[in-house]
């Protein structure tokens, strides 16, 4: 296997595809990136070094540079550790002297990171049967599997190569974005115990959409096939539609129930704490996908139940096993921390392990059954 990777890298550096990629994954960070933060509060300034935020009561507040700048996380004292555990553990964000603006950080920098992943998906999906396909039509393969290397080998070269690629795309767009940052003077909270474990999740959605592409080529030998999957792939993910209408269903579930004891002690205690919402410990839990509020060592069970436990088991791993997960679920929650913390990348990263698995053994199997004419 050493040496088909081998020459299956020299034949990439030597092909235009490979350059294309490059240019069009280069282009579309810079594109992105520079989009993502010149729509931030805390990253650029308008055309008059000034910018307009809002006071959170449906108006807007006019900010200098010099203003903007005191609000950063950059400059206040507070740990990105207790920026990251607002809203879903006890921090009171009130005695900040920027209030929640350092959660807002926060939020700018996953809302990116979320969607990082989308260029090399559609990119990749291409590059595929471009690349590949024509191992095809050339004979490559035959003349391959004619001086004695498996079938098994070709496959898990070509696997291996991909993966690689993704990954050098994945990091060009963290290196470009944390560029511009770092150009647009703007340091945002870093918990790298919760962003590893997420962009590493992200990146897995790239390599199991590769796994699938490379899987309905060597399948089909047709590179229309791995196009189209990957457009319809690609459509998914852009509009997430299946993982939001399954999400959209848990939510119901998950719907207070209004006159349960429970609720009514939700409220007795925002009262008793003079309205702060920075006291309660929230998680969701993993197995039943109902949010938990803790209050001390007092559990408070909001949920409503609605859904039949069997219906609601089926859901819930229908959701798991969707690659799109961790996204709609950021924009569910916007607690990046407690998708680390309660267990919902780890379940990411295995269900995305366990189809780059399932989709090779396919395609290594139906390459294995299928003679090879040209």
């Amino acid at each position: 296997m050493k040496k088909i990777l081998s020459g299956l890298f020299y034949r990439l550096i030597k092909s235009i595809e490979i350059w294309g990629l490059l240019i069009l994954i280069i282009s579309a960070s810079l594109y992105t990136s520079y989009s993502n933060l010149t729509n931030s509060d805390y990253a650029f300034m308008d055309e008059e070094d000034h910018v307009y935020m809002s006071d959170g009561n449906g108006g807007e507040v006019l900010y200098t540079s010099d203003m903007l700048k005191a609000l950063r996380f950059s400059e206040g004292d507070v740990s990105a550790f207790d920026v990251y555990r607002t809203g879903c553990e006890p921090v009171d964000a009130r005695s900040w002297p920027a209030g929640n603006h350092y959660e807002d950080e926060m939020y700018t920098l996953f809302r990116t990171l979320s969607r990082l992943h989308l260029f090399p998906v559609i990119l990749i999906s291409i590059f595929i049967p471009v690349f590949y396909g024509r191992l095809f039509s050339d004979g490559t393969v035959k003349n391959l599997i004619s001086c004695g290397h498996g079938k098994g080998a070709i496959y898990l070269s070509c696997l291996f190569l991909t993966a690689g690629i993704d990954i050098a795309m994945y990091i060009i767009e963290i290196v470009i974005y944390s560029l511009m940052c770092l150009i647009g003077g703007w340091a945002p909270p870093v918990y790298l115990p919760t962003v590893i474990p997420y962009v590493g999740v992200n990146l897995l959605v790239v390599i199991t959409i590769s796994s699938l592409s490379l899987c309905i080529l060597f399948a089909s030998r047709k590179k229309t096939a791995s196009f189209v999957v990957g457009f319809i792939v690609f459509l998914s993910f852009l509009f997430s539609m299946p993982t939001l209408l399954t999400r959209e269903i848990l939510m119901i579930d998950d719907m207070p129930d209004t006159s349960s004891e429970s609720f009514k002690r939700y409220y007795e205690i925002i009262e008793e704490e003079d309205h702060n919402p920075y006291v309660f410990y929230t998680k969701v839990n993993w197995k039943t996908f109902d949010g938990e509020i803790y209050y001390n060592d007092e559990k408070l069970d909001l949920s409503g139940h609605y859904l039949y436990p069997s219906v609601k088991k089926v859901l819930i791993w229908v959701y798991y096993l969707d690659p799109n997960m961790e996204t709609v679920f950021f924009d569910y929650t916007g607690q990046p921390y407690a998708m680390a913390r309660d267990g919902f990348l780890t379940i990411g990263a295995l269900a995305k392990t366990f189809w780059i698995i399932s989709f090779s053994a396919c395609g290594i199997i139906i390459f294995k059954k299928k003679e090879i004419s040209q």
